[in-house]
């Protein structure tokens, strides 16, 4: 939980730079206001920014403070607190890169995720009894049935069994795959056979340069040949 906030706390992505740069009539079907500031308060949480005006946002929406003007400028990142009808109240997460101005622009920040969401789900994993709990947090060690991926290679390998065009197209054709797959080093050619008989998950390791990626480009096709999604 405490690396969450930390994580919320962070300055912006780069990406969200983008979001300010647009005109707000440019940012059609996005959610985007232009308020002002009638107040701040300091809570436990952090700094309460209260602003006036209409705005689109709903409690729990992460936004982007910024001050209008030919080159925006990210001022804070926070987070809706409270909706009233000519009200927003935003937590700031972190503090403020400048003193904020008396009139704030305030964008969505859609490529945010809400920290109180974030500590949900955590909340959910750590309480719910579910596959994932057990693999992730208890340690459970992976299941894997040999026979399984023994017919997944037989079926992506036959070419008989498939009406053309294969799922993937050219590249997952039967005589390609069975040519590359006899092409990996007996190491790959295990890790490949270990992951399609994988019941839950497969960790496959190796140094740099021990062809871990040729192995994940194989199983691709192989996975896709064999209709998964």
């Amino acid at each position: 939980s405490s690396l969450i906030d930390v994580e919320a706390a962070s300055a912006p992505p780069d990406g969200a730079r983008a979001v300010v740069t647009k005109r707000p009539e440019e940012r059609r079907g996005d959610a985007c206001a232009v308020l002002q500031k009638v107040g701040e308060t300091l809570s436990d949480d952090g700094v309460v920014v209260d602003c006036s005006g209409a705005s689109p946002f709903s409690v729990g929406d992460c936004v982007l403070l910024s001050a209008e003007g030919d080159l925006p400028t990210i001022l804070a990142r926070g987070g809706v607190v409270s909706v009233q009808a000519d009200k927003l109240s935003i937590i700031l997460r972190g503090s403020s890169a400048k003193p904020l101005p008396s009139t704030l622009r305030v964008d969505g920040d859609g490529g945010a995720t809400s920290s109180r969401s974030q500590k949900a789900a955590l909340t959910e994993l750590l309480t719910s009894e579910n596959d994932v709990r057990d693999l992730i947090i208890a340690f459970r060690e992976p299941v894997f049935d040999q026979q399984l991926g023994q017919k997944w290679l037989a079926r992506v390998f036959d070419g008989q069994d498939w009406a053309p065009p294969r799922w993937g197209g050219p590249g997952t054709a039967a005589s390609l795959l069975a040519r590359d797959f006899g092409q990996l080093n007996e190491e790959q050619r295990t890790s490949v056979h270990r992951a399609l008989s994988a019941k839950d998950y497969c960790l496959v390791r190796g140094m740099p340069g021990a062809g871990k990626t040729q192995t994940a480009a194989f199983l691709v096709r192989a996975l896709i040949a064999g209709g998964s999604r």
